[in-house]
């Protein structure tokens, strides 16, 4: 018998247009009852235009409730730590408001997630090679790097290991000690299966790309990845001992 589901779907957000289409989206794709919200959160730079433009997606989805809040601090992590902090359903997803990810992809995950309410679901861009032929060649090199490092130093066998695109069951979320900053929450999320010995499936997803909005990732974005990686992987080495 499929288990019960209420998905709380988390967009950070600063200025992407595109929210529309990906709210729209999730709502064409999944049935009323397996949404339970839709959490966007914005960021303090965010301008009161498009604040008010997220407060209208209310009007254009009346049958979903949407939440609009700021976040507390500052970055993609603390914007997706604070949406799940605050959700009410039994999984929570995060994705980008830029088509990065594929928001088709949640309903996949629905589905898998009915039939084993316990497993974490994860796309996986790794087993849909093709998607990243658009990807800006200094991300798609770290990536790759980055990918195999953390592989290794974890054991994991997951196929794209810090793609944090994913339908976590809630209790997962709230069981776990995530470093404070929440620089790393998305990281962390990513690596439960392997931190917490969690089960989980993978699924190939497409790898999408921003057509409004301005790319708010630079190298020093990118080399924090490094920072991050190395401090979830001391944490959870003391952990162990």
């Amino acid at each position: 018998m499929d288990g019960c589901l209420k998905a709380s779907v988390v967009i950070p957000t600063i200025d992407e247009l595109q929210i529309k289409d990906v709210i729209g989206s999730i709502l064409n794709t999944n049935d009323a009852e397996d949404i339970a919200e839709i959490i966007v959160v914005y960021s303090k730079k965010t301008t009161p235009d498009f604040i008010s433009y997220l407060d209208s997606l209310k009007s254009m989805f009346p049958k979903t409730p949407i939440r609009t809040e700021v976040q507390p601090g500052s970055g993609p992590g603390d914007a997706a730590f604070f949406g799940c902090e605050r959700a009410v359903g039994t999984h929570a997803v995060i994705l980008g408001a830029d088509m990065e990810n594929d928001p088709n992809d949640i309903c996949k995950m629905a589905a898998i997630a009915k039939k084993d309410p316990d497993v974490i679901v994860k796309a996986s861009r790794r087993l849909k090679k093709e998607t990243f032929e658009n990807y800006p060649k200094f991300k798609k090199i770290f990536n790759v790097a980055f990918q195999k490092l953390i592989s290794a130093a974890f054991s994991s066998k997951q196929t794209d290991i810090t793609y944090a695109y994913q339908l976590t069951p809630i209790k997962y979320i709230r069981e776990n000690e995530f470093l404070p900053d929440h620089r790393a929450f998305a990281i962390e999320l990513a690596l439960l299966p392997e931190t917490k010995n969690l089960p989980y499936i993978e699924i190939p997803s497409c790898v999408g790309r921003r057509t409004s909005g301005k790319s708010h990732t630079d190298l020093k974005y990118y080399m924090g990845y490094l920072i991050t990686g190395a401090g979830i992987y001391i944490k959870s080495r003391r952990h162990r001992t």
